[in-house]
């Protein structure tokens, strides 16, 4: 690689930039442009890698610039060599644990094989710039995700109290109400006795309801102690009191899975009636419920989990349409968007497994 490379020398930019000037001020990582100013920058700029701690990345600016930091090195290509085969040769070769400025030695002894003509460096500069800008744009896809994290019907559905309307893409006006959750809910309370169901369910912040042999890959439940719990049937409701990041009041979910399975009777199950299961559903993925939980909660005396009493919860407010079809189509609209991430998700991990060495 030493054979290969040129290292420049440049004076570090320690003054603050201000936002006139002759000469852009540049800093380490993405290297954005972060002010201006005068004096002597640095004057090669073409085909440059800021190789520093941690980045690495081609900067090609359409005059001389500053660096606002001495913690890289800048690196050029010896006899010319396309900046993006540049780039993704170094990729390649780069210190996998350590700092790259302070192991620049480790990189410059390195064995590599490359190519010396131009046009095929060029092609394999391109191809590699190519799958980088496929997969941005398939990062900036999932932005939806935001979207749906952030959905309120107050906000998105230009509702805020009950007996206004909204309008929906066949632009008829619907009212919306707000009622109780035990208005739309009863809650489960048959156990599993004679175990009629074996196989338990755990509801997890990240992954839902899922079969407990998938998240622990074993039972930690066994035939002896699960004829206490409840049985969870096909679009039932769970909620559990256990705090995470993802769920700070814990997270209430639907069971997908289309089969029966048994709930441990720490969590509270509940079947959803005169409401559709979808808009239900992605209601609570949102924090619309989280501030009634913690006026009406608390975290009792395990820290992990959150106390609050079943007639309490079952007060929880639920904003509604009251056409039951304009519910079906507020869930069917973030069942798509759901649908759409997960697309976007496979092609990525798809393009970043067979397309980057």
């Amino acid at each position: 690689m030493g054979e290969l490379l040129k290292t420049n020398t440049f004076k570090n930019f320690i003054s603050s930039p201000c936002e006139n000037g002759e000469y852009a001020v540049i800093q380490q990582g993405d290297v954005p442009i972060i002010g201006y100013a005068n004096g002597d920058p640095y004057k090669q700029y073409d085909n440059v890698v800021l190789f520093g701690d941690h980045t690495l990345s081609l900067y090609k600016p359409k005059a001389p610039f500053f660096l606002a930091t001495d913690g890289l090195k800048i690196l050029s290509g010896k006899d010319n060599m396309n900046g993006y085969f540049l780039l993704y040769l170094l990729e390649c070769y780069k210190p996998q644990s350590e700092g790259y400025k302070r192991h620049y030695s480790v990189l410059k002894d390195k064995e590599c094989f490359f190519t010396l003509n131009k046009s095929e460096q060029k092609q394999i500069g391109d191809f590699f710039q190519c799958v980088d800008t496929t997969i941005t744009l398939h990062q900036r896809k999932e932005f939806i995700n935001s979207v749906k994290g952030k959905f309120c019907p107050s906000k998105n559905f230009l509702v805020g109290n009950p007996g206004k309307s909204s309008i929906n893409n066949s632009q008829k006006a619907f009212t919306w109400k707000q009622c109780k959750l035990g208005e739309v809910s009863n809650k489960v309370s048959k156990k599993n006795q004679d175990i009629v169901v074996d196989e338990v369910f755990t509801n997890s912040a990240e992954f839902g309801i899922i079969s407990q042999r998938d998240y622990f890959e074993k039972d930690i439940a066994n035939n002896e102690n699960i004829d206490g719990y409840y049985v969870v049937e096909p679009d039932d409701f769970v909620y559990n009191p256990r705090i995470s990041t993802l769920a700070p009041f814990g997270p209430i979910r639907r069971n997908n899975l289309k089969r029966r399975g048994a709930m441990s009777p720490l969590y509270y199950v509940f079947k959803a009636h005169d409401v559709d299961f979808g808009y239900l559903e992605y209601f609570f993925y949102t924090n619309g419920w989280h501030r009634y939980m913690k006026l009406n909660g608390n975290s009792g005396a395990r820290s992990d989990r959150f106390a609050i009493r079943d007639e309490v919860f079952r007060e929880m407010p639920i904003p509604l349409p009251q056409d039951i079809e304009e519910q079906k189509q507020i869930g069917i609209f973030f069942k798509s968007i759901d649908y759409t991430i997960t697309l976007h998700q496979r092609r990525l991990v798809f393009i970043k497994e067979h397309m980057r060495c």
